[in-house]
C-alpha cells in the first residue's frame, strides 16, 4: 500500500486501530550464521535457534485470486493453512505473537483463534462473530487477547470496537468504540508484561497518527498523544511500554525518534534529509517497517538514497551511529528480526519467486536465500522452539 492511498481524519480525542536464487545487485554475499528452530512442541519457545534445527514462519499468501495465511518450515515441509479465503483485504489478515513468542492469535473470518506458538494445529477458537475480527496483541501467558471487531471488510472506511477476551473462560470485554475512516495500522499494538495496559496506534486529531495507552481493566485512557506524522508499521514499543520508537516524516527530513510515553519528550536518533526525484517530488527515504530486536537493543530500518538502491541499517535503540548491513536494487521490503536477533529478513523482488526472502547476518553482513514458495506475500511471524 502506498503512502498516497493512506488518509487520516481529525476526530474528537484519539482514535485507533486498524490495519492499511541470486539477489540482483546485492553487495553482500556468503552464508550467515545458522538461524533456525523446530516446529515441534517445546517448553521453552523463546530459546535461541540451534545450528542443526529448522525454523518456521507464518506468512501471508496471494495466489492471484485470494489471500491466505500459512505456516511452513524453511525447507518447505510442515505446510499448514491457518486461514482461508475469508478476507477481502490483505490488511485484515493478521497474525500476532506474544512478546516471549509462546502464544499466537489470528483470525479466520469471524473466528478468533489462540494457540501455543509451537503447536498451532491445536488452536482454540475463543471468539466467534458475524463480523470480521483482527487480533492486536497477545499476553505473555496467552490468557488475554486484544482484538478489533470491524463493521466492513474494508480497513480504510469503518467503525471498530476494541475488545479483550480472557481465554480461560472466553469472556469478552468491550474497551472502546472508535468510528470514522481508518488506516491499516492494526499491527502497531502491544500489552505490558501483565496485560494490565495496552498501547496502540491509530488515527488522531493532530498531524496524522495518534498513540494511546489504556487500561485493560476498564478501558480508561492513561496517556494519549496525537502529534505524530508517522505511518503504519513504523512503530516499535519497549517491553514496559515506557518507550516508543517511530519514523516521523516532515517535508524536509525523515527522523527515527525515541518517544517517552510519560513525559512525551522526543529524541531524534537518526535523521535523513529528504531528497527530490527527477519530477521534483520529495522521496520518502525512510519507508517501511521499524522492527525492534528481540532483546530491545537495536532497531533495523530501510533507507532509499538517490541511487534508489535500498539500504538496510542497524542502529542502537538508545542512539548512536547507524551501520549499513545490506544494499540492493532488488529490495522490496524489510521484514523482521530473526528470533535470536542475529539476522534480519529482507524481502526481495527478483526472478526467483520461490526464494524471495534473504536472511542478512548483522555481524558478517552476508545473506542467504530462504525457500518461501511462489504464493508468499509477506512474512508475519517466526516460530521458535
Amino acid at each position: 500500500m502506498t503512502r498516497a492511498c493512506m488518509r487520516f481524519v481529525a476526530l474528537a480525542g484519539l482514535v485507533i486501530i486498524t490495519a492499511c536464487g541470486s539477489v540482483g545487485s546485492d553487495t553482500r554475499q556468503g552464508s550467515p550464521s545458522p538461524v533456525g528452530t523446530s516446529l515441534s512442541p517445546s517448553t521453552s519457545p523463546s530459546a535461541s535457534p540451534s545450528a542443526s534445527s529448522k525454523f518456521g514462519f507464518v506468512f501471508r499468501t496471494w495466489d492471484g485470486t485470494a489471500y491466505g495465511l500459512e505456516l511452513e518450515n524453511s525447507d518447505g515441509s510442515g505446510k499448514m493453512v491457518l486461514s482461508g479465503s475469508n478476507f477481502a483485504h490483505p490488511d485484515l489478515l493478521r497474525f500476532v505473537e506474544s512478546r516471549n513468542r509462546r502464544w499466537a492469535a489470528w483470525a479466520n473470518g469471524g473466528d478468533l483463534l489462540v494457540a501455543a506458538s509451537t503447536n498451532l494445529s491445536s488452536a482454540t477458537t475463543v471468539v466467534t462473530s458475524g463480523k470480521s475480527l483482527s487480533p492486536l496483541a497477545v499476553a505473555e501467558d496467552g490468557a488475554t487477547v486484544a482484538y478489533v471487531v470491524r463493521t466492513t471488510d474494508d480497513p480504510t472506511t469503518m467503525a471498530s470496537e476494541l475488545h479483550v477476551v480472557y481465554v480461560q473462560d472466553r469472556s469478552t470485554k468491550l474497551l472502546h468504540t472508535f468510528s470514522g475512516p481508518f488506516i491499516n495500522c492494526l499491527g502497531d499494538g502491544a500489552f505490558d508484561a501483565l496485560a494490565q495496559r495496552l498501547i496502540a496506534v491509530g488515527c488522531g486529531s493532530g498531524q496524522a497518527a495518534g498513540l494511546v495507552l489504556m487500561s485493560t481493566s476498564d478501558g480508561s485512557i492513561i496517556s494519549e498523544d496525537d502529534q505524530f506524522f508517522a505511518w503504519p508499521d513504523q512503530w516499535a514499543f519497549s517491553q514496559d511500554l515506557k518507550s516508543v520508537w517511530l519514523i516521523n516524516d516532515s517535508a524536509s527530513e525523515s527522523d527515527i525518534v525515541l518517544y517517552d510515553v510519560a513525559t512525551r519528550s522526543r529524541q531524534v536518533l537518526y535523521r535523513s534529509p529528504v531528497w527530490h526525484q527527477s519530477d521534483g517530488s520529495a522521496a520518502p527515504n525512510l519507508p517501511g517497517f521499524l522492527p525492534l530486536s528481540p532483546d530491545g537493543s537495536k532497531l533495523v530500518f530501510t533507507r532509499y538514497p538517490p541511487d534508489r538502491s535500498a539500504e538496510i541499517y542497524v542502529i542502537s535503540s538508545a542512539g548512536g551511529p547507524a551501520t549499513m548491513i545490506f544494499k540492493s536494487n532488488t529490495v522490496s521490503r524489510l521484514e523482521s528480526w530473526a528470533p535470536d536477533g542475529a539476522s534480519v529478513a529482507v524481502f526481495v523482488d527478483n526472478s526467483t519467486p520461490a526464494q524471495r526472502i534473504r536472511l542478512v547476518d548483522v555481524r558478517s553482513q552476508s545473506a542467504i536465500p530462504i525457500d518461501t514458495g511462489t504464493a508468499f506475500a509477506e512474512l508475519l511471524a517466526w516460530l521458535v522452539a
